[in-house]
């Protein structure tokens, strides 16, 4: 029984003192201004896919839950697609319309997560501000804040475009 402790303490020690070296990957490397640029690059990307009626290649780029609100939005969300989904969603509950007036700020919430922050803008080019909601007093926020992750496969984004209580 001694053996065995001192065997145990021996290889949590030797565990302590490991040379451990950092892990390889997406959460190591890569999250320079070029990486940034490229998240920026995707998110707007999607975001003028939606505003353009190109509902198909916005989703193709989309990899959050959008099921459950489909279920929860519509009727018949349960038998929809994801074009579909957004192509419906953007008739009423989304702002789809928008475009992306100037960047705010492009920061990492997570290893792999951009989290891109923008004013929006009209397709006048007017600065969005969403209609006042719910007994809220004062200006409405306009700057909305998007997330993408990166991936093998590039940056995909994990939120909808603005919605509309």
């Amino acid at each position: 029984m001694k053996q065995l402790i001192l065997l145990c303490a021996a290889i949590a020690c030797a565990a302590c003192t490991a040379d451990v070296q950092p892990r390889r990957g997406p959460t190591t490397e890569g999250r320079g201004v070029a990486t940034l640029a490229a998240g920026d690059s995707a998110v707007r990307a999607y975001l003028a896919l939606a505003r353009d009626g190109r509902y198909a290649a916005a989703m193709s780029s989309y990899d959050g839950e959008w099921r459950p609100l489909a279920a929860a939005w519509f009727q018949a969300g349960d038998t929809l697609g994801a074009p579909e989904f957004l192509a419906q969603a953007c008739q009423g509950l989304l702002f789809c319309h928008l475009g992306v007036r100037r960047t705010v700020a492009l920061r990492w919430s997570g290893p792999d997560t951009l989290a891109a922050t923008y004013e929006l803008s009209n397709r006048d080019g007017s600065r969005f501000a969403p209609p006042a909601c719910c007994g809220e007093a004062g200006g409405p926020d306009t700057l909305f804040t998007f997330r993408a992750v990166r991936t093998a496969r590039g940056f995909r984004m994990l939120d909808l475009p603005v919605y509309r209580p």
